[in-house]
């Protein structure tokens, strides 16, 4: 699990603004894909530095040499999607800051090159040609590469001695990348390493902490999350029942609380019918032996022009439960995610005067595993729990008549596909991040 500085890397750029050599750390895991290769690739768990390394290695190739890269996503709505924070850290970070161009889309390098940011969902057959004459592709998340993607791009990324990077935790065996660079035949000249947080001598010790705790309370999902093995159906349940309870029953209303908040997941309309919006109520309170409490959910369907009607409903049941437990802060108004729906939501409730906040886009496009997972360590260590009322409250929607919040948040496992419509199960993980991590849910 060593390291060493790579030689001294300098950039060629003008006498008056001179960038000093660098030594770069290097763990020892990744020193074969310190050579050209046409493909290089690393796979593994949590925390391995696999971004960390293809992020200084392109920013050494830029300062060597031009170069045009070109990063990708399978999905990419915004660069915040993207690695290009990552990138402009990793600039700083080394203190070559002066010799590159960061722009809001794109990064210009020394000697003329650039970077740029592209979900490959967005390409086709045309659009990819403008890569033609790029270096160096680098895609991110790759476990999520479909076979499509794969097929597009290879062939594009042509230019002599150009190279195609690949970072990915596999999920399935059958993922595209997968097949291409671990199957029984991969492509000649091509260097795929393995890589986990034991490879990584920079592993934060607040990292170690929570792979740790995964390895105790979820091992189903730790082979996966941590150590790069596909992801096992049927995983473990990330939010069981007993954990919400407080000596083995639900909490009464308590007579005081800090503040009470909501948070709303609306869908769009499809052709066939009108998908759930959903709300969550949450109190906070420092003083009691957990600091969050679901109080109320509701779920329904609401027409998209009948939103605006709908959502005064949520504030007045907000005061209610804020008069009735006597919130030291009041309410605190409800958190929405900023999409589709829940723009206009958002909008409304500005236009009316009432405290709305959009939801951290960084929060939202984690994706629903994802999200629960981050969740997971504050119900597991007592900080979340259910109140009397939300616990056996039941709900008519879509002719059936049953605790709609306890069924999709305490059967939810890793490593499944999750069924279309776990708008309360979104509510859930959203409020325990907003609720005990900071106003955007980290």
């Amino acid at each position: 699990m060593g390291r060493k500085n790579r030689s001294q890397v300098k950039a060629f750029v003008p006498d008056e603004d001179p960038v000093p050599p660098l030594r770069i750390p290097t763990p020892r895991v990744f020193y074969p894909l310190l050579r050209p290769a046409r493909y290089k690739g690393i796979w593994g768990g949590r925390g391995s530095g696999k971004s960390h390394f293809f992020a200084e290695h392109m920013i050494e190739r830029c300062l060597l040499e031009r170069v045009d890269a070109v990063c990708l996503r399978e999905f990419q709505r915004t660069l915040d999607e993207s690695v290009k924070k990552l990138l402009e850290d990793k600039i700083q970070a080394m203190g070559v800051g002066s010799a590159f161009d960061v722009q809001h889309n794109k990064i210009l390098t020394p000697h003329g090159g650039r970077i740029i940011f592209m979900g490959m969902q967005d390409q086709n057959a045309h659009s990819i040609k403008s890569l033609e004459g790029f270096d160096i592709a680098w895609f991110e998340e790759a476990q999520t590469a479909s076979h499509r993607s794969l097929e597009l791009l290879r062939p594009t990324i042509r230019k002599p001695g150009s190279e195609l990077w690949f970072s990915w935790n596999p999920y399935s065996e059958d993922d595209a990348v997968d097949q291409f660079l671990r199957g029984p035949k991969p492509p000649e000249n091509a260097v795929v390493i393995r890589a986990n947080w034991s490879d990584n001598p920079f592993f934060p010790k607040e990292l170690d902490e929570e792979r740790r705790f995964d390895k105790e309370v979820f091992p189903n999902r730790y082979q996966h999350i941590w150590e790069g093995a596909y992801s096992v159906d049927g995983g473990d349940i990330l939010f069981p029942e007993e954990r919400l309870l407080l000596d083995g029953k639900p909490v009464e209303f308590p007579h005081r609380v800090d503040s009470v908040f909501a948070v709303i997941d609306t869908a769009v309309k499809d052709t066939l019918e009108h998908d759930s919006t959903a709300v969550v109520y949450f109190a906070r309170d420092r003083f009691q032996p957990y600091e969050l409490l679901v109080l109320d959910y509701d779920i329904t369907q609401v027409e998209g022009s009948l939103l605006e009607e709908w959502l005064p409903h949520v504030y007045i049941r907000l005061e209610n439960l804020s008069r009735h437990m006597q919130a030291r802060y009041g309410s605190l108004g409800t958190w929405i995610e900023d999409r589709v729906t829940g723009t206009v939501l958002l909008q409304h409730a500005f236009n009316r005067g009432l405290e709305a906040t959009a939801i951290d886009m960084r929060l939202t496009q984690l994706g629903k595993e994802p999200r629960a997972i981050s969740a997971s360590p504050y119900v597991y260590k007592g900080k979340v729990k259910i109140s009397e009322y939300a616990y056996n409250k039941t709900v008519m929607h879509r002719g059936v008549q049953k605790n709609y919040l306890l069924a999709q948040v305490c059967t939810f496992r890793t490593g499944t596909r999750v069924p279309h419509g776990m708008d309360l199960l979104d509510c859930f993980t959203y409020g325990v991040m907003i609720g005990l991590g900071n106003s955007s849910g980290f």
